[in-house]
């Protein structure tokens, strides 16, 4: 995985990456659940919390912004110190047909 060959390297990425997924993860998890939440809401009438609603899905999709952000910082540092990202990402049977 990336983060271990960055850990491998000692690279300060690494923090950043692991931040990066942190975020970009509760972001994302925070929206879907929202997402999924809020028509029930509306539907069953359980409260008049439309502000708050509101302001939990941009505060959710600030936070995954931010972790796409930080993870784009990580890859930039990863890159400049030499490893080769597209080695991480390819499929492991690229090659091979079935």
């Amino acid at each position: 995985m990336l983060y271990e060959e960055m850990e491998r390297r000692g690279l300060g990425g690494r923090r950043v990456l692991r931040a990066g997924l942190w975020l970009y993860n509760a972001g994302l998890l925070g929206v879907v659940l929202l997402l999924l939440f809020w028509p029930v809401n509306l539907y069953f009438k359980l409260g008049d919390a439309g502000f708050l609603f509101w302001l939990a899905l941009m505060l959710s999709a600030a936070l995954f912004v931010a972790g796409s952000l930080l993870k784009r910082i990580a890859y930039r540092i990863a890159l400049s110190s030499g490893i080769d990202l597209a080695a991480f990402f390819a499929p492991k049977d690229a090659g091979e047909e079935k």
